[in-house]
């Protein structure tokens, strides 16, 4: 494995004001949402968002809706059992459409942005299918990401940065030859590694069906059941008030 430019030394500050953002190096867009905010406007009635997430599914309804949602996906949105999960999904569908509107210049509201899913959970656009596209969640934020090239694939994950047990993760996630790079490394930068592992998953389209320590993230590039993926490129940040962001994104030759 070689390290070529794979590995990001050196991940940028971004404000939240820098979305709807696109990267220089590859053609990838992304569009983050404000959980807390969309909340305040739907259910000014309901609280703060730490208080929410302990609450019973909500009710939205049909005159308050935000636009560009499909009677089925509003099914979808009552069908959570939890206000938290809820939220996550809504907004996270929210960057999708606005993805789209921006960067694909689709002006339909309405029902008209579709987003769908795999037997695997993957996100997809029906209309337009040969765009990758993945969508996160975690902390106060969701974020959307789409290739602006078709046949790229795409896999993004969105932390909150909070102390986590990072023996536990290593454990759980981390093979040999990742912890050995990983080792005495801070926290921060172990929770970085573990986005990147999500972000992997995703590209892969496997989610968790794949076991973890089968998808390694090194420094010369990305391994799965020990054969290194050709044509990965890795891109992560900071957000502003605290959360990782980590993507990769490539044109995938050996799944």
């Amino acid at each position: 494995m070689k390290s070529g430019n794979f590995w990001q030394a050196d991940p940028p500050l971004l404000r939240f004001s820098s979305f709807p953002f696109q990267l220089e190096t590859i053609p990838v867009a992304l569009y983050l949402i404000s959980i807390p905010e969309v909340l305040t406007r739907l259910f000014p009635e309901e609280g703060s968002w730490d208080t929410l997430k302990t609450k019973k599914a909500l009710f939205l309804s049909e005159e308050h809706f935000p636009k560009g949602f499909s009677e089925k996906e509003k099914a979808r949105f009552h069908g959570f059992a939890v206000a938290k999960r809820q939220m996550e999904w809504l907004c996270g569908r929210m960057a999708v459409k606005e993805l789209v509107r921006t960067f694909l210049g689709d002006t339909r509201t309405g029902a008209g942005i579709a987003v769908e899913n795999t037997e695997k959970g993957v996100p997809f656009l029906p209309d337009f299918p040969e765009y990758a596209l993945s969508i996160s969640h975690g902390g106060d934020l969701a974020v959307a990401g789409m290739v602006l090239e078709k046949g790229g694939r795409l896999g993004l994950d969105l932390e909150p940065d909070r102390k986590r047990d990072t023996e536990a993760l290593r454990r759980m996630a981390f093979s040999e030859e990742e912890w050995a790079f990983l080792s005495g490394k801070p926290e921060r930068e172990i929770l970085r590694h573990w986005t990147l592992k999500e972000a992997g998953l995703k590209l892969v389209g496997q989610g968790f069906h794949l076991p973890l320590k089968k998808l390694e993230i090194l420094p010369g590039g990305m391994r799965v059941h020990g054969k290194d993926v050709a044509g990965v490129s890795c891109w992560t940040a900071d957000i502003e008030g605290g959360h990782l962001l980590s993507l990769l994104y490539g044109k995938v030759e050996n799944r």
